[in-house]
């Protein structure tokens, strides 16, 4: 998930999820800057899609008739 911190004059993103490296970014001016960095990395590593604001997660199960 990821996690935001302020330093000095402006603000950092992380993005941990298990199973992944890290994903870190330090050059933004606002914490909304750093969310919206961090939201596609999120969905991506975690295998979420987002479309016209609705969310989905990928099923990786199979039913067989």
């Amino acid at each position: 998930m990821a996690s935001y911190r302020q330093i000095n004059s402006g603000w950092t993103a992380r993005v941990r999820v298990a199973g992944h490296d890290e994903e870190f970014e330090s050059a933004f001016r606002t914490k909304a800057d750093a969310e919206k960095w961090a939201m596609p990395i999120e969905e991506r590593l975690l295998g979420i899609s987002t479309m016209r604001g609705l969310t989905c997660q990928k099923s990786t199960s199979r039913q067989t008739s």
